[in-house]
């Protein structure tokens, strides 16, 4: 087999965890998608019938040609909405909450936020992509895999469902997996062979093979059988075993001899989200380099990983952080909790998000505002005037703090006290 490792489809910005997946892992609603991820190409030399170059072994290399075609529709869970290609359930501009499909070999839920399809899980071929139960199913064989069924030799077919049959050899003992075809003599003496993961001797008499161990994986066991072992190999990983490798997102092999590239991520520290999210393609960024944000009033700023926000400070108020400016984003109140102040006739108190006064008590002039403090009672209503005597009017001033006296003139005329109001005769 020739790996190379192919970029799918990229997850946009995702922060957090997933429940619908966890809960999935959690109930075993997952138990064979570990088979499911990195690219592969096969040659297959002369080899006859040959797969079609479309049905990958699970990798992302094989998304391309398998998306959109054999997916299988999706199952929802809950909530209601229209329906996209193939019948799966959606609204516009997004998908239906808790629904599941397949996308070719990508096995795909939709976000709890409904904006988005979240790839979980890509399947060996669309064929073993299932949405009820959500799972990939676990394949019959490996991708070009031959093995014996006696004396029968056969090649895994291109769904990874079943075996398709190649050739009738001579007897058992003519029928060896490695050697791609029957062969021409039967089995030697202490000759090993692997057949399915089951590593076997060949009989004394030359007429068929003795198990020996059954292996992990077929690839173990011929590598055992490449070095003359009579055991096993012990794995190099667990099944959907991934790690994070400065930023390379790695899986367990199919075979389990070890690691290959899922995806190259972005940095370490999406790679490591992606572990956190149970996605199985890396998780774009989740914020820009030097990105501000305000969660009520803690000013946060991305990340160097590009994975989230961390706290920068916490301002006096939600209102006075403002992410436009940028490090400085809190601003300085404008004013002491309690705070008071005159402004012309009313009596202004600080706010409680301190970014400046607010009407506590309108007085009934700016002179009556005093200190700031308190707003004075008039001494007087405007309009109101009596006679102090029959030549002395007092008429309330526009500051209502008091009387200013008018003098009524002339012989003949005075302060009319019958008058409503008092006025001058």
């Amino acid at each position: 087999m020739i790996l190379s490792g192919a970029k799918g489809g990229r997850i946009a910005s995702a922060r957090l965890h997933f429940g619908l997946v966890t809960s999935w892992v959690a109930a075993g609603l997952l138990p064979a998608c570990g088979e499911v991820i990195g690219g592969v190409e096969v040659e297959t030399g002369s080899l006859e019938p040959k797969p079609p170059a479309s049905a990958g072994s699970g990798g992302l290399g094989s998304i391309g040609a398998a998306a959109g075609a054999g997916g299988t529709d999706a199952a929802p869970v809950g909530g209601s909405g229209g329906t996209s290609r193939e019948g799966v359930p959606t609204i516009e501009g997004g998908c239906l909450v808790g629904a599941v499909r397949c996308d070719g070999a990508a096995l795909q839920l939709c976000a709890p936020d409904g904006s988005r399809w979240i790839t979980t899980s890509i399947c060996g071929t669309p064929a073993l992509c299932s949405v009820d139960p959500p799972a990939c199913l676990a394949p019959s064989c490996a991708l070009d895999e031959l093995s014996c069924d006696g004396a029968t030799l056969r090649v895994c077919n291109a769904e990874r469902t079943d075996w398709v049959e190649l050739e009738t050899c001579a007897s058992a003992a003519h029928c060896r997996p490695d050697s791609r075809t029957c062969l021409a003599a039967p089995c030697s003496e202490r000759e090993l062979a692997c057949n399915q993961g089951e590593l076997s001797r060949c009989r004394d008499d030359e007429l068929g093979w003795v198990p020996l161990e059954s292996c992990a994986t077929q690839e173990l066991c011929e590598l055992a059988r490449a070095e003359g072992d009579n055991g096993c190999i012990d794995p190099g990983c667990a099944p959907d075993e991934r790690r994070c490798s400065d930023g390379r997102l790695e899986r367990c092999n199919d075979g389990r001899t070890g690691f290959e590239l899922a995806e190259q991520c972005t940095n370490q520290a999406l790679c490591e989200l992606t572990l956190e999210s149970g996605s199985a393609l890396c998780e774009g960024p989740v914020c820009e380099a030097d990105e501000f944000r305000c969660t009520g009033g803690l000013l946060e700023r991305c990340r160097p990983g590009l994975d989230g926000f961390e706290a920068l400070e916490a301002c006096v108020s939600p209102e006075l952080c403002d992410p436009s400016l940028g490090q400085d984003g809190c601003r300085p109140p404008a004013c002491a909790p309690g705070e008071r102040r005159c402004n012309g006739a009313n009596l202004q108190v600080c706010n409680g998000s301190r970014t400046g006064f607010e009407l506590e008590e309108a007085c009934a002039s700016p002179a009556l505002c005093v200190d700031g403090e308190r707003c004075e009672d008039p001494a007087c209503n405007p309009g109101e005037a009596q006679c102090q005597s029959r030549r002395i009017l007092l008429v309330c001033n526009a500051d209502q703090t008091g009387f200013d006296e008018v003098r009524c003139g002339g012989l003949l005329r005075g302060c009319d006290d019958d008058a409503d109001p008092p006025r001058c005769d």
